[in-house]
C-alpha cells in the first residue's frame, strides 16, 4: 500500500492546453457576435421564401374572378413589402439582423393584412 498507486488515481502531467474554440459552450472570453449575426446564406434562404409565398399568393389572387380588386390589394401589400425590404437593406446592407431577416420571411402577411384593411376602408370613401 505505501507506495503504490492505483494507476486510475493518479494525476496527469499538464501538457498542451486544449483550445477553447473547440468548447463554445464553456467559452468565457472574446466575442459571440460573429456567430449570432445572420450570414448572406440566411439573407438569401429569406429572399427566397419571400418570392415563393408572394409568388404562390399572387397567382390565386389573379385567379379570384372578382374583377381584379383582390389582385389589387395583394399587389398593394407587395409594393409596401419590398419598399420596406429595400429600405432594410439599404441601412444594414452588410449586417441584417434578425429581426430583419424574420421580417422578409414572414412580413408580407401582416402587410397583407393592413392592405386589405385599408383599401376596403378607402374603397368605401
Amino acid at each position: 500500500m505505501g507506495g503504490d498507486t492505483h494507476p486510475t488515481l493518479a494525476v496527469p502531467k499538464m501538457g498542451k492546453l486544449e483550445s477553447t474554440a473547440k468548447h463554445k459552450s464553456f467559452r468565457l472570453t472574446g466575442t459571440l457576435e460573429a456567430e449570432r449575426l445572420p450570414g448572406p446564406s440566411s439573407l438569401r434562404t429569406a429572399f427566397h421564401w419571400s418570392i415563393v409565398q408572394q409568388g404562390i399568393l399572387v397567382l390565386l389572387a389573379a385567379l379570384v374572378l372578382d374583377g381584379g380588386i383582390i389582385f389589387q390589394r395583394v399587389l398593394v401589400a407587395m409594393i409596401a413589402f419590398w419598399c420596406f425590404v429595400l429600405v432594410l437593406l439599404i441601412r444594414r446592407r452588410t449586417q441584417p439582423t434578425s429581426g430583419d431577416i424574420l421580417f422578409i420571411k414572414f412580413g408580407f402577411w401582416p402587410l397583407i393584412v393592413i392592405a386589405v384593411v385599408i383599401t376596403t376602408v378607402l374603397g368605401r370613401l
